[in-house]
């Protein structure tokens, strides 16, 4: 409120305690007579005065005979109570015999009442404002507010009311110190509304109200003059397009008006309601409103508008065939309370609060709706898979499910839909590494749209480990011994021990010892001469794996030639046979030193073609279609050659293969393109060197022969393979080179659910790049030489394993400065991934998570990054990086477990804008500098779980326990280490290393 509204509603005010403080001397002091003033005339109290007639600004006294010399005269100020009574000065006045005509203006009373200090602590009620009637009625409603031909609007009802007003107030002089002013209501009604035909209105119509008995009281010398007044209205907003009929009835006790205290205005709106309802009979829409004004009350103070209080209860109806739901009944009450004042010689200022602004809905009646949630889903896991099972939602909504919606996601909580399904109760997600919780919900679809989400539940896929790799037999005098390599995947916990089998004939293995985890075994006390055939199974805590590929050798005393080489297999290609074969069961007893290539056209009638060196393939090329050629091999040692190899043929044709058409192409794209290609397809690509930029648009599987095999070359192009399709499998390539490092090798766009796997990828500006594409996998793919190796940008859900991420770094000048850029994986805005034993070395960032959350880092080597400026003459690299997007983005709640991070020129850093991230059981070693971080972080797991490994820890472990001051080690550092860059440490450091 202004500063001058603020004055003119405190001198009201304090008008209005003037007037309320004389109660008491109005019933403590009765006069036959009024004594007189030095400041106010009262003619209205002369002995022969006959009658007074008051006009807007004219007063005439009419007496029994000409009254002579008069008490009053110009300038003079006079007061009375006629009417709503008058207090004015008068500005001109005549005489004509027994009649005064006077010409007056209104005077304030601040003019003529000097003390100001009053008090009043009183609480008055209608019984004494009204002569002992109190504010109580009932009224009996049947309004018509509209009618026109066929159509018309009435108000209906009854309404009970009764009311006391509580007033107290305090000034001090000429300032409001304390204002209580409230209405205390009790209110009973049923109000309703019936409307027909199409119409639009608002109305509103006074149908009752009343001026309750004057009051006349007295200011020192000075009569005054009150009038309470109350009045009552109905109403009605509409806009119809049929009929409608509707009501409600109810009760409300309501305490509404306004407090001012200690300088601050407050409201009084104290409720208390009952509500009941006609359910509505309509057609068609309408939009209809009814409303009660109940009570507008006034007080009047010489005429003019005081104290104010507004209730108004109104019950609304929204209706629409188009609309869900199709109707809602609600009812409500608004409040307001006030001041409309005139400081009888001021200008008009008005104070207005909103006491009540309610409205509850009643009842609706629903269209059909989406369904609820599926009830009891239940995950089960299994080797590489979390199969689900659900029941169908209580309530489909009154529409039949058609579908549901399947959600995943790596921490609780925080899912994003994998998959959706037909109407079906069970779903297999199948393809996930072992080891890793997955998080699940379900929610049902029908044709109104998608429900809610079902119960979470999880999965955990564990499994036994894959085959071991790189069975190698080496025999001796009476003995063979085997080296082999562990298996690509443990199946999601330790492998615990190998079991080795041997046998004398292929598949005729039985076991031969079980061993724990080692990789090496030396098989003793066999008869030479003899073939020995083996297999080497890996064991972990679910289980035995799959045995590894075979291996045989021949324990000797003596050197001879090799035998036979095995396994020879011919590829065809666009003029082209690759062949690739296995080493010979054993070399002679001296190593194989080259191999030699048969060639013909007819069966047994090869002849030496070529010599090579050790390797284990040969792509004959510049060959004619259609022909069939034949091939044999054999291997060479220091002894001579041994004999040839099984047979192989194979016809020359174009390069790409539709399996499930069983056509050939010359391109990838073509392929792609085709019309007979569909989605689920397979693409198998010959061996050779092709140079394409290919757009795969169809869910498809796409297969090299193995990288070193199957090369493209991504030339001018600014990628190699832009997939823009979800479900794409791409396996077994090696790329390289579109627009010399500045474009992308694989390029995933808005696909889902694809997968990158044993794939070399070098030369590129981004190796792997994933924009806005989620629940992809990255596995086993070699990515170096790049600038980026594997890059994600708003992607989520995804995971990445078993990679190769090293040398991907980029050395120049930038914004003015020469510097290193690059990172082996790089998240920028991406959200729970899986990043797991990947390689990072060699680079700028080993794996950088840029403006990334709730992701999982876990068993990665992240070390090595540690490079030279010859500009600067500094050393640069992170092992891992946690830094800000935008500076309004924080990097928060990421879990980094389990790595190794080593010969970094930092081990980890993280900005001061990343927050509530968990690193712990990692190994930090030889670093230049361990670590950096200004953010608030978690370095360690608490206690007995304990923090990291630090390779410089000083620290000795004499105690343990929570603090760390009960005798006996624990393996924790007895300290905390540490972290530079903030207030962070490591509470609970590890003595050694943390063990895969």
């Amino acid at each position: 409120m202004k500063k001058d509204v603020r004055y003119k509603v405190l001198a009201f005010i304090l008008a209005i305690i003037i007037i309320m403080s004389a109660f008491a001397v109005a019933f403590l002091w009765p006069r036959d007579e009024p004594p007189e003033s030095q400041l106010v005339k009262q003619p209205e109290y002369h002995e022969d005065l006959v009658s007074v007639s008051v006009g807007n600004d004219t007063i005439v006294y009419t007496y029994d005979s000409d009254p002579g010399e008069l008490n009053y005269t110009t300038g003079d100020y006079i007061v009375g109570t006629t009417g709503d009574g008058y207090l004015r000065r008068i500005t001109d006045m005549r005489q004509d015999g027994r009649q005064v005509f006077l010409t007056t203006v209104n005077a304030p009373l601040t003019e003529v009442v000097e003390d100001a200090d009053v008090a009043l602590d009183e609480t008055l009620s209608f019984d004494n404002v009204s002569s002992g009637t109190r504010a109580s009625f009932t009224l009996e409603i049947e309004v018509t507010l509209y009618e026109e031909g066929n159509s018309s609007v009435k108000v209906f009802g009854e309404v009970g009311f009764s009311s006391d007003l509580v007033f107290n107030m305090k000034i001090r002089d000429w300032r409001l110190s304390e204002l209580e002013f409230y209405i205390e209501n009790t209110l009973s009604f049923e109000l309703g509304l019936t409307a027909t035909h199409a119409i639009t209105i608002e109305k509103e119509k006074e149908i009752w109200s009343k001026q309750l008995s004057r009051i006349t009281f007295w200011i020192g010398w000075i009569p005054v003059v009150i009038t309470p007044k109350i009045e009552f209205a109905v109403g009605a907003e509409l806009e119809l397009q049929a009929s409608v009929t509707t009501s409600i009835e109810g009760s409300l006790t309501t305490r509404g008006g306004l407090r001012y205290k200690s300088g601050e205005w407050s409201l009084i709106n104290d409720l208390e309601r009952t509500w009941g309802f006609n359910p509505p009979e309509l057609d068609l829409s309408a939009e209809a409103t009814a409303y009660a004004v109940i009570p507008r009350m006034e007080f009047l103070l010489y005429g003019l508008t005081g104290p104010t209080i507004e209730l108004k209860p109104y019950v609304k109806l929204h209706a629409s065939l188009f609309e869900n739901p199709w109707w809602t009944l609600s009812v409500g009450i608004e409040g307001s309370a006030g001041f409309t004042v005139e400081i009888l010689d001021k200008e008009l200022a008005e104070v207005s609060f909103t006491i009540f602004e309610f409205e509850w809905e009643l009842a609706h009646a629903p269209l059909s709706t989406e369904p609820e949630a599926p009830q009891a889903l239940v995950a089960v896991d299994g080797d590489g898979y979390v199969n689900l099972s659900w029941e169908p939602p209580p309530d489909d909504g009154g529409s039949s499910v058609t579908g549901y919606n399947i959600y995943r996601g790596t921490v609780s909580g925080n899912l994003v839909l994998l998959a959706p399904v037909g109407d079906v109760l069970i779903y297999n997600n199948t393809g996930l590494p072992n080891g890793y919780t997955f998080y699940y919900s379900v929610s049902a679809v029908n044709v109104v749209g998608e429900g809610p989400k079902s119960n979470e539940a999880s999965g955990r896929p564990l499994g036994v480990p894959t085959t071991p790799q790189n069975l190698v037999a080496t025999p001796g005098d009476t003995t063979v011994n085997l080296t082999w390599q562990a298996p690509a995947s443990s199946g999601g916990t330790p492998i615990t021990n190998y079991l080795v089998y041997r046998g004398t004939t292929p598949g005729g293995e039985t076991l031969l010892a079980t061993l724990g985890n080692v990789l090496l075994y030396n098989d003793t006390g066999l008869i030479n001469d003899q073939v020995y055939y083996y297999r080497v199974s890996a064991v972990n805590a679910v289980g035995e794996g799959p045995q590894s590929v075979l291996a045989s050798a021949i324990p000797l005393v003596f050197t001879t030639i090799p035998t036979a080489p095995q396994n020879l297999t011919a590829t065809p290609g666009d003029t082209t046979v690759n062949l690739t074969w296995l080493a010979p069961l054993t070399n002679g007893g001296k190593p194989v030193t080259n191999y030699k290539i048969y060639r013909g056209t007819t069966p047994g009638g090869e002849t030496l073609l070529t010599t090579i060196s050790t390797m284990y393939y040969y792509n004959d090329t510049g060959l004619l279609r259609d022909q069939t050629y034949y091939y044999r091999v054999s291997a060479v040692n220091a002894n001579g050659e041994s004999p040839l190899s099984n047979e192989v043929s194979a016809i020359p044709a174009p390069p790409v293969h539709n399996v499930d058409t069983d056509e050939y192409f010359y391109t990838i794209q073509d392929a792609i393109n085709d019309s007979d290609t569909l989605d689920g397809h397979i693409l198998e690509v010959l061996p050779g060197t092709y140079g394409e930029n290919v757009q795969v648009t169809k869910q498809l599987t796409i297969k090299g022969s193995g990288r070193g095999l199957t090369f493209i070359n991504g030339g001018i192009g600014a990628y190699v393979f832009e997939i823009t399709a979800n479900w794409v499998n791409l396996t077994d390539f090696t790329l390289y080179n579109a627009m010399n490092k500045s474009g992308r090798g694989v390029y995933v766009l808005n696909s889902n659910n694809c997968s990158i796997e044993n794939n070399t990828l070098f030369g590129f500006g981004l190796g792997i790049y994933l924009n806005q594409a989620h629940n992809n996998t990255i596995s086993h793919n070699l990515v170096i030489d790049n600038v980026d190796g594997i890059y994600l940008r708003d992607s989520n859900g995804n995971i990445i394993t078993h990679n190769n991420a090293s040398n991907n770094n980029w050395y120049g000048e930038s914004d003015g400065e020469w510097t290193w850029q690059g990172s082996g994986i790089a998240l920028y805005m991406s959200h729970e991934n899986i990043i797991s034993h990947n390689t990072a070395a060699d680079n700028p960032d080993g794996i950088c998570l840029c403006g990334s959350s709730r992701n999982t880092v876990t068993f990665n080597n992240a070390s090595m990054n540690n490079l030279f400026n010859p500009q600067t003459g500094q050393w640069t690299g992170y092992g891992i990086l946690l830094s800000f997007a935008t500076l309004a983005a924080t990097v928060h709640n990421n879990t980094i477990t389990n790595n190794t991070i080593g010969y970094n020129n930092m081990g980890m850093r993280i900005t001061s804008n990343s927050i509530n991230n968990g690193i712990h059981h990692n190994n930090f070693l030889n670093n230049t500098d361990q670590g950096w971080d200004d953010g608030p972080n978690q370095w360690d797991n608490g206690y007995p779980s304990g923090g990291n490994y630090w390779g410089d820890h000083a620290g000795v472990d004499n105690f343990h326990g929570v603090n760390q001051d009960i005798p006996g080690p624990d393996g924790i550092g007895d300290s905390p280490y540490a972290i530079p860059g903030g207030s962070n440490e490591d509470r609970y450091p590890l003595m050694n290393p943390v063990q895969d």
